[in-house]
């Protein structure tokens, strides 16, 4: 927000430097990012009298102007016919910088050295067009310059206004903090509208039907005016606040915009069918050409400001080109109206379309300061074009504004702000920020939150505003009173720092994903309908459908993460995340069960010549998984034959502690791959770690050396190709366990001589046991146990024993 310090000083007459002011306002919350002497481009533009013009030699409409600026006169050549000897015009003098960007230099044109520039209201800065050259008072003093003469001499604040403070993005705003910096007295805009006896209610009529959307509407009708140029005063203030002048009906909202912080609007009353206004949502697929000449196709969501026919604006972001004020017009209906901010926010961000109304709209304009916004806009009007306001104005409200009271303790003021203040004095802080003090006691006040500050809420909103007022570098500096304590050793936290630390030890990179993903990436990893992963949980505002929803799985992340790497030509991956997913749970809030997911791809290190690499397999991952498991002292992991959606067909696994299944793991399906671009073999595995450490890590306890020695044998049985080998290991382990100590599988077979449907396993088991040395007799009793069950178990059968 540009604040021009002339025009601030209309409304609160401060006798400091603009540079105290910043300082002050920076101070209280409003940080004044820049201070710009103003109108500084100008002092190389000085005011000349025209003497002489001849043609140009070479012929053409090149003129030869000699210029009279006082100290010399110039040689200038000119393209512009409507300068006549004895004009005074603005001369840019050699090395001039003009406000566009344009330096002047001495330049010789079609052999005449041209000492300056006649310049014309655009390259001024002062409008978009304008023909010919800007022709200035005859009274004007020739050799002053520009600046002096047109009074554009100013200082400039640059004001970084936050997005709850909206009552501070205008003139009177930052004055009204200004004066309750200060203690200098706010004026108040004048708001006194010359009316005529024609009632408006008999020349048109206003039509809410979304007041939801628009809750108040309020217009005035002017006639007779004639649209033409602004005044320099009006151009100049307009200028020094970024907006370019067009003409004077324009000028006067946007002036009364900057001023007060309103968006108004002016319709050419003539264009508009029926001569009346209806508020309502766009019909679909309805159009409006704006004020910039784009045809718009409109959400049915998007409100609309139409008369009896169609669309003539976007309500709160831009006009419509069909009845915009033109050098023709004399009837103009003047709106000033309040905007739902959301609605605003959701149009411009669907137009691709922001402006300086939008801006406002969007943060919350002053339901109650419309109707001032209005009075003021069209007294301009009719003063600056001659025109006549009619009596009245239409005003349609949905409702009227109540304004909150909020109780204020003083206690709560002092225990907050660390100062020691009265009710008297923090009553007396609130009047100056214009906030109605309704009740006073020694406890306490009460104070009415006026329109225009719409961030004030709550008591903590008014004791920010006291502690602004009384100046945060009053407040005495001390420390708190603060208990160093230990944070506690949470066992998920801990085993989650060591886990990932021990994979990162076996060669894995940790990644860490977005939360989001693309609800379609479920369809590409074939996930059944009806599938828990399937549970998800939708964005209300997501950032783009790629984040659409809340993941319920690690593995489109692990995949992508791949993808991204394989592009890169960055071919052998080992990547681990231990991450939280969201699942919906019976409409109740989502479960957020933390997984850890591995992910591997190409080949384990690199070609050696001793050695050729290895490709990364599922056993791999299980070998990693398994460390991981004996490290923490987890339970065990049991490993079965499982078909997982995005697996390769028999070669998945579901993984599960007891009967609990809590993981999955395989070799991702040829039809998965292309889905995400992956043009090589990739194997994962996801594991629910919540679950997976949920019954208790081991605490570590010290074993003696074993004293006596241990006893290995072999044990190779013929099961059914059907059996799974973890299922076999589990039943010996369970057959003596204080005496077998490991039981180990080290080969499997199937082929010849081994029958049809059969394969050979082969374990290792060994005994021991802790106070005596065992002996034959008892390691072959445990042995024979150990084989009759898993006879009667398995129909298990000793190799070399088949047809026994």
């Amino acid at each position: 927000m540009r604040v021009s310090f002339e025009w601030l000083r209309e409304f609160v007459p401060v006798e400091i430097t603009p540079a105290a002011v910043a300082d002050k306002l920076t101070m209280a919350g409003l940080e004044v990012e820049d201070i710009e002497d103003w109108g500084g481009s100008f002092e190389q533009v000085v005011v000349g009298k025209v003497v002489e013009i001849t043609p140009h030699p070479s012929g053409g409409r090149l003129l030869v102007c000699r210029v009279d600026i006082g100290t010399e006169v110039l040689t200038i050549v000119c393209g512009a016919h409507n300068i006549a000897v004895g004009d005074h015009v603005p001369v840019a003098l050699v090395g001039a910088s003009l406000p566009l960007g344009k330096r002047i230099a001495a330049e010789a044109i079609a052999g005449v050295v041209s000492q300056g520039m006649l310049c014309s209201a655009a390259e001024l800065g002062f409008t978009d067009t304008s023909e010919g050259i800007f022709l200035l008072s005859s009274r004007s003093l020739v050799g002053q310059t520009l600046a002096s003469h047109l009074g554009l001499r100013d200082v400039t604040l640059e004001v970084n206004v936050t997005p709850n403070r909206p009552d501070c993005l205008n003139i009177f705003g930052i004055a009204r903090e200004v004066s309750a910096l200060t203690g200098v007295p706010l004026t108040p805009p004048d708001t006194n509208v010359p009316q005529t006896a024609e009632p408006i209610a008999s020349l048109s009529s206003v039509t809410v039907e979304a007041p939801e959307l628009c809750p108040r509407f309020a217009a005035r009708y002017i006639s007779g005016a004639h649209v033409g140029p602004s005044p320099m005063w009006i151009q100049r203030r307009l200028l020094a606040c970024g907006l370019r002048p067009h003409n004077n009906v324009v000028d006067a909202t946007n002036y009364l915009m900057i001023e007060l912080g309103h968006p108004l609007h002016a319709y050419d009353y003539d264009t508009l069918r029926e001569g009346r206004i209806v508020v309502r949502v766009a019909h679909p697929g309805e159009t409006c050409v704006t004020l910039d000449g784009v045809s718009r196709t409109l959400d049915p969501s998007a409100l609309v400001i139409a008369d009896a026919e169609r669309a003539v604006g976007i309500a709160g972001i831009m006009g419509g080109h069909d009845t915009e004020i033109r050098e023709t017009t004399t009837r103009i209906l003047l709106e000033s109206a309040y905007f739902q901010p959301q609605s605003i926010r959701r149009t411009s961000k669907q137009l691709g379309l922001r402006t300086e109304a939008s801006y406002r709209f969007e943060r919350g304009a002053d339901f109650e300061g419309l109707v001032d916004s209005l009075d003021r806009c069209a007294g301009l009007i009719a003063r600056l074009s001659g025109g006549r306001v009619a009596a009245g104005r239409l005003d349609v409200a949905a409702r009227r504004y109540e304004a909150p009271k909020i109780p204020v303790r003083a206690s709560r003021v002092n225990q907050v702000l660390g100062v020691q203040l009265t009710s008297d004095t923090i009553a007396r802080y609130c009047s100056r920020l214009r906030l109605a003090v309704t009740a006073r006691t020694t406890a306490g006040i009460e104070v009415e939150v006026p329109a225009f500050r719409r961030d004030l809420a709550r008591e903590i909103d008014i004791i920010e505003e006291v502690g602004r007022l009384h100046g945060f570098q009053s407040i005495a500096t001390s420390l708190p009173q603060v208990r160093l304590e230990a944070a506690p050793q949470l066992p998920q936290r801990e085993a989650a720092r060591r886990a990932l630390d021990l994979l990162i030890g076996c060669g894995y990179t940790q990644v860490i994903n977005y939360t989001f993903m693309n609800e379609e990436d479920l369809d590409r990893l074939q996930i059944p309908a009806d599938d828990p992963l399937r549970h998800v949980v939708s964005l209300r505002n997501p950032l783009s459908k790629e984040a659409g929803v809340l993941r319920t799985t690690l593995v489109p992340s692990l995949l992508r993460t791949i993808a991204l790497n394989l592009n890169r030509d960055i071919r052998n991956l080992m990547l681990c995340e231990l991450s939280k997913v969201f699942r919906r749970h019976n409409g109740s809030l989502p479960q957020e069960p933390h997984m850890l997911g591995l992910a591997v791809t190409g080949n384990i290190g690199e070609q050696h010549w001793a050695h050729p690499a290895r490709p990364l397999d599922v056993y791999d991952v299980l070998g990693a998984l398994e460390m991981l498991v004996e490290r923490l002292r987890a339970p065990r992991l049991l490993v079965t034959a499982a078909p997982v959606p995005y697996c390769h067909p028999g070669k998945a696994a579901v993984l599960s502690v007891g009967d609990d299944p809590i993981g999955v793991v395989g070799e991702v399906h040829p039809t998965v791959l292309a889905a995400f671009d992956l043009g090589q073999p990739v194997i994962l595995a996801e594991v629910d770690f919540d679950r997976l450490i949920s019954q208790g890590l081991q605490v570590p306890r010290y074993r003696q050396i074993p004293r006596f020695p241990s006893v290995t044998r072999d044990l190779s049985i013929l099961v059914d190709t059907a059996i799974e080998a973890g299922q076999i290991l589990t039943l010996i382990e369970s057959a003596q366990p204080d005496l077998l100590r490991t039981v180990r599988l080290f080969d499997v077979y199937a082929g010849k001589p081994v029958p049809t449907g059969k394969k050979s396993l082969t374990f290792a088991l060994t005994y021991r046991a802790d106070d005596r040395t065992l002996t034959d007799e008892e390691v072959n009793r445990i042995q024979a146990r150990v084989i009759e069950r898993l006879s009667q178990t398995f129909g298990a059968q000793l190799r070399g024993q088949e047809g026994v």
